[in-house]
This record gives structure tokens, C-alpha cells and sequence, in this order.
């Protein structure tokens, strides 16, 4: 049985074409879970973040500061 190597290899220069196709789509995947993965982590960090502004400008900087960290008595 042949594998897929000698197959490529006999199709010449349209080997290396395929060979590029390949590489490509490859790294077109490996590009767009990044970007999503990116986006997801992101999404989180920013609604945390919203929500503690969100929060503050609600109650006031004082009455946040007293809830969340305890600093002021």
C-alpha cells in the first residue's frame, strides 16, 4: 500500500501546490482559534470589569469601597 507521501511526491509540482494548500488551511484554523479564544477571554475580563464600574458609579465610589475591599469604616 502507498502512502499518502509517495502519492504526493509523484503528482510533481502540483505536490508543492497541495503541499501549500494544506499549510495554509492549517494555519487559517490554528489563526481563527486563536481570534475566538481571544474574544472569549475578553469578553469575560471586560463584563467583570463593566460590572465593577457599573457598580460604582451606582453607590458611589465610597459605598463601593467600603463593600468590595473593606477599607473604609
Amino acid at each position: 500500500m502507498e502512502s499518502i507521501f509517495d502519492r504526493i511526491w509523484r503528482l510533481g509540482p502540483a505536490g508543492l501546490v497541495l503541499k501549500a494548500i494544506i499549510v495554509a488551511v492549517i494555519a487559517d484554523a490554528l489563526l481563527l482559534a486563536f481570534i475566538l479564544l481571544r474574544r472569549t477571554y475578553r469578553k469575560r475580563y471586560f463584563a467583570r470589569r463593566d460590572a465593577r464600574v457599573f457598580e460604582c458609579g451606582k453607590n458611589g465610589m465610597r459605598s463601593f469601597l467600603e463593600n468590595s475591599f473593606c477599607l473604609l469604616a
